[in-house]
């Protein structure tokens, strides 16, 4: 379960340069030269991050083209998206800028908008025909953007207008997979509430709960069990969301799995059963919990390595 939160949003970073460029430009005049080299911003980009509206309107009117691109791809309207400039995003969308201008990331202003959290653009570019259902070069949709950024007052306008709530990215993963791994629990609400499957596992076979119980979200696993989630799903190393809980030592989660009805008695490949693990990590608590189930193994029971508890001890 390598796949994190940080690695899925690193493709915005060449906005991000965009303001460091405009800051150098109004400070220095001149190139920053730091870990890369920034280049000035045209008139109409930096009119744009400034919400200078009226700039943008005096540039327009002089047939300043509104949909130029620097050589990430980025637009005007891009940037409006990431830095929430609402009135020059309105002077944009009615100049007929392409709300579905790409970017070298495949990423059009409502990733951008999606990502930060701009409710207000997100509307405004939805309304102005934002295609909900782009995929990124992760094959990332904006609802993928909302749940990996915690976003959910995005993503509720527009998981009305998506096609499909359980498309996967090139990871397999579903939006819900990345709402239970940031742990949020609004969003993992709103997308269950929209018909998201909660048994759909990812490219390495683990389910929503799986990145609900190593996050340790008691909460999150409920609406999942709650939800009719498998409680003895396995991934791809034979792990269950009990055995997950039991590394995390989450004692609450594993006594909601132990309720229901999570099998006491799975191996991962490596023939580690559950108070194994417990026995290895020294989990006491938890060690005695499982002990003290109706359908404990015997403490003789061994490992892959012929290790028995008290050898793990």
């Amino acid at each position: 379960m390598s796949h994190t939160v940080e690695s899925s949003l690193s493709f915005f970073s060449p906005v991000s340069s965009k303001l460091a460029s405009s800051n150098t430009n109004k400070n220095e005049k001149e190139i920053n030269q730091t870990t890369e080299v920034l280049l000035p911003l045209s008139p109409l980009f930096d009119a744009t991050i400034d919400d200078d509206y009226l700039a943008v309107q005096s540039l327009l009117s002089k047939n300043y083209d509104v949909n130029t691109k620097d050589i990430d791809g980025i637009t005007a309207l891009h940037l409006c998206a990431f830095f929430n400039c609402v009135a020059t995003c309105d002077t944009l969308c009615a100049r007929r800028a392409f709300v579905n201008a790409k970017d070298n990331q495949l990423l059009t202003p409502l990733f951008y908008a999606c990502k930060t959290n701009c409710s207000t653009i997100v509307r405004t570019l939805v309304d102005h025909g934002a295609d909900c259902d782009a995929q990124n070069k992760n094959w990332q949709t904006p609802l993928h953007i909302c749940a990996l950024s915690s976003n959910a007052s995005s993503a509720t306008y527009i998981i009305h207008h998506v096609t499909n709530v359980d498309t996967t990215d090139q990871y397999g993963l579903t939006a819900l997979h990345y709402a239970c791994m940031n742990g949020n629990i609004e969003m993992v609400k709103l997308l269950i509430d929209a018909g998201a499957n909660v048994n759909l596992c990812d490219r390495k076979h683990n389910y929503p709960l799986h990145y609900a119980s190593t996050k340790g979200s008691t909460e999150i696993l409920n609406i999942l069990l709650n939800s009719h989630a498998n409680p003895n799903c396995i991934n791809d190393q034979g792990l269950t969301p009990l055995h997950l809980c039991i590394i995390g030592n989450h004692i609450d989660c594993i006594r909601k799995l132990l309720d229901s009805n999570a099998n006491v008695n799975a191996r991962t490949h490596h023939g580690s059963l559950p108070i194994h693990l417990a026995a290895y990590l020294g989990n006491i608590d938890t060690f005695d919990l499982l002990n003290n189930h109706s359908k404990a193994p015997k403490l003789t029971e061994t490992d892959e390595q012929g290790n028995v508890c008290i050898h793990l001890k």
